[in-house]
């Protein structure tokens, strides 16, 4: 399960299954670096 750290000002939408960052996030998952992310859809 994927941690969100959402930036100053971000927020999601989450319509249904699908979730949608507005703003800047850093995403952090197990075994994986930090991935920075923007405006946009957000995979699991």
């Amino acid at each position: 399960m994927p941690v969100v750290g959402l930036r100053e000002g971000g927020w999601l939408r989450v319509s249904g299954g699908a979730v949608t960052l507005h703003g800047s996030a850093r995403v952090f998952r197990r075994g994986a670096p930090p991935a920075e992310c923007r405006t946009g859809p957000l995979s699991p």
